[in-house]
């Protein structure tokens, strides 16, 4: 085993080595890390903004349920130098479409109970929900929850807890739907597609105006498969199928319809008449159709895509 040499056995001060690397490391303030400490003197009464919002979501539990429920959370990073915590209880209320959930919550995991640096920290609860909320988060598929209705407070964790907390500001784009996360990411996508969606949704309204004038609805033929190996004739099931003049087809085709053809993707191709009216459709297998197609007169039929 080797042995210290005898000038670091008896040196009490560093300086006295006379090294020039050791006064190099020693600093006026006795310190190598001093600008260490200065990072941390200029973060400690403002850990608050080195908080990070990561991501928000919002998932069922049951919505049926005689006591209606959710759950929902969000995921927070430390970028500080120091631990942080949640400043007491979350404060305010969760938003659908802009209405408060009103009902009581329950915290089931809070992880900003002293989160460290560079960590990431969970806080979930459980939501309890009136009838009401159930019914319009059910009739309303499309809608958004958004969390700038909650008071969220953060304050410096072990050794600073006389700093006052701040509250951390949930951006307005973080919006998410049912089983849905948004992150920035996330949000960025919805921002690049939203003129799509609009033009989508124009369409889509201009189609629900279309009105299917009453009629007879006729089955003329059918066939089912793949084109060029085999296709059966199903004209006979469909036309068994139609009910006071419409046709829904919504299950697996091939839990009503012959599979001839295994582990090829099918097609289902149908000639009917609406009012003496011929149409035509080929839908891939699977595909949610209802018929007569909605249509404003024979001139201009909308025909699906």
């Amino acid at each position: 085993m080797r042995t210290k040499p005898k000038e670091l056995e008896q040196a009490k001060n560093p300086r006295e080595l006379g090294s020039p690397r050791s006064e190099i490391a020693i600093t006026v303030d006795g310190c190598s890390d001093k600008w260490l400490h200065n990072l941390a003197d200029g973060e400690v009464n403002k850990v608050w903004e080195f908080i990070e919002l990561l991501k928000v979501s919002v998932w069922r539990l049951n919505l049926d349920a005689d006591i209606p429920t959710i759950k929902w959370g969000f995921v927070v990073k430390n970028n500080s130098l120091f631990p942080v915590s949640l400043d007491g209880d979350i404060r305010g209320h969760l938003l659908f479409e802009g209405t408060k959930l009103l009902e009581q919550r329950t915290l089931v995991t809070n992880d900003l109970d002293n989160l460290g640096h560079f960590r990431e920290g969970t806080v979930t609860f459980e939501q309890r929900l009136s009838k009401l909320e159930a019914e319009m988060i059910k009739n309303n598929p499309q809608g958004k929850f958004n969390f700038q209705g909650l008071q969220i407070y953060v304050k410096g964790g072990l050794g600073f807890d006389k700093i006052q907390s701040r509250q951390l500001l949930v951006p307005d784009s973080f919006k998410v739907g049912l089983h849905k996360i948004s992150d920035k990411t996330s949000q960025a996508i919805a921002e690049a597609i939203q003129p799509i969606e609009a033009e989508r949704d124009a369409l889509k309204e201009q189609i629900e105006k279309a009105t299917t004038p009453p009629g007879n609805l006729v089955i003329n033929a059918a066939r089912y498969g793949v084109p060029g190996i085999y296709e059966e004739d199903v004209t006979e099931i469909l036309a068994k199928m139609v009910e006071g003049n419409t046709i829904t087809l919504k299950e697996y085709y091939n839990d009503f319809l012959p599979d001839k053809v295994k582990r090829k993707r099918k097609q289902l191709h149908i000639d009917y008449f609406h009012n003496g009216i011929a149409f035509s459709i080929t839908v891939p297998e699977n595909a949610r159709i209802t018929l007569p197609i909605a249509y404003k007169d024979p001139k201009q039929l909308l025909r699906p895509r």
